[in-house]
């Protein structure tokens, strides 16, 4: 990624970093609402993950079809609204890939870059890992069972063949060593948890406000985005696989349908009829892991323990009841 291409002020000073399916897309869409706050024109670039890596990376070649080649791509999402207080993006990898971003974040920003504003949202990591295992099976691309998926050969088989980073359902679930890093660099650094969000996501959103000096909004939390859940049937299914997979019929559909954030809408509509969401505490969404999984996911919970200000002690009991 180039560096000095493009003035600082036109790239983000505030990134939705994670993690994987906590709610990042519901709460960049809503904090996207406020007219003080210009939120990029594609969720999920990629772009400050991308340094070091190959041209055949699964970043890479997200953004080569979106046409997002570096910093003067990055910038242009941004320069319509260059005069709004806050440029939003939104990226889970960001917290999955923490070490690559803030190198790059340091690179283009130097000694401004404790200025941007980072927000992490997190799920208790047990049911965090159901949610993206049932969204891989919705989507149609896991086909192993959980227990294989974990498996630490067919993880690092996967990350070798360039995988995308959601496959690693664990490293994806571990958020202390991102968490420390992020909050020795950066001067704002906003956690919440998952619960919040899914119970309140307008006190996030005008809490977030105001610690960004923005005037208080009456936000439309209503829509629920990128939510995982079970097709109502086999027919719904095989829909369901035509939505989310990437297809040609996709294809023609954002090119008949430029407007990003109608697409999202209509999507997030479309999901609600296909899918029947699987509550975290149904029998539908009980996870078992092994119980090496379960002990990586405790030493990490005692560190994240000393860096959240929330109470996470039903994390350490949905372990509990998913060791098997």
């Amino acid at each position: 990624m180039e560096s000095g291409a493009v003035s600082e002020n036109l790239l983000p000073n505030a990134l939705i970093i994670g993690a994987e399916k906590a709610g990042t897309s519901s709460l960049f869409y809503y904090l996207s609402q406020h007219p003080q706050i210009v939120g990029s024109y594609f969720k999920e670039t990629y772009l400050l993950s991308q340094h070091d890596r190959p041209a055949d990376s699964w970043a890479a070649q997200a953004n080569r079809e979106r046409c997002l080649r570096g910093l003067a791509d990055y910038s242009r999402m941004f320069a319509a609204q260059a005069e709004a207080p806050i440029r939003l993006e939104a990226c889970p990898a960001y917290l999955y890939d923490y070490e690559h971003v803030i190198a790059s974040l340091k690179r283009v920003l130097g000694n401004d870059v404790h200025k941007v504003r980072i927000v992490v949202l997190l799920r208790d990591p047990v049911k965090r890992i159901g949610s993206s295992y049932r969204m891989k099976q919705r989507n149609g691309t896991e086909n192993l069972s959980l227990e294989a998926a974990l498996d630490a050969q067919v993880v690092a088989k996967r990350r070798q063949a360039n995988w995308h980073f959601s496959f690693d359902y664990v490293g994806v679930s571990t958020y202390a060593p991102a968490l420390r890093a992020y909050q020795e660099v950066f001067d704002s650094v906003e956690v919440f948890p998952y619960d919040l969000l899914t119970a309140d996501a307008g006190e996030i959103c005008n809490q977030l406000c105001e610690r960004w000096g923005l005037v208080p909004w009456r936000f439309n939390t209503s829509t629920k985005f990128n939510v995982s859940g079970r097709p109502k049937s086999r027919v719904h299914g095989l829909l369901a696989r035509l939505l989310y997979q990437p297809n040609m019929l996709k294809k023609w559909v954002k090119a008949a349908v430029p407007a990003a954030g109608f697409r999202k809408r209509l999507k997030a509509a479309l999901g609600t009829q296909l899918l029947e969401p699987v509550d975290d505490t149904s029998r539908d969404a009980h996870v078992e892991l092994p119980a090496s999984v379960v002990q990586v996911l405790r030493d990490d919970l005692d560190e994240l323990r000393e860096r959240i200000e929330f109470d996470c002690s039903a994390w350490a009991h949905s372990l509990d009841e998913a060791q098997s």
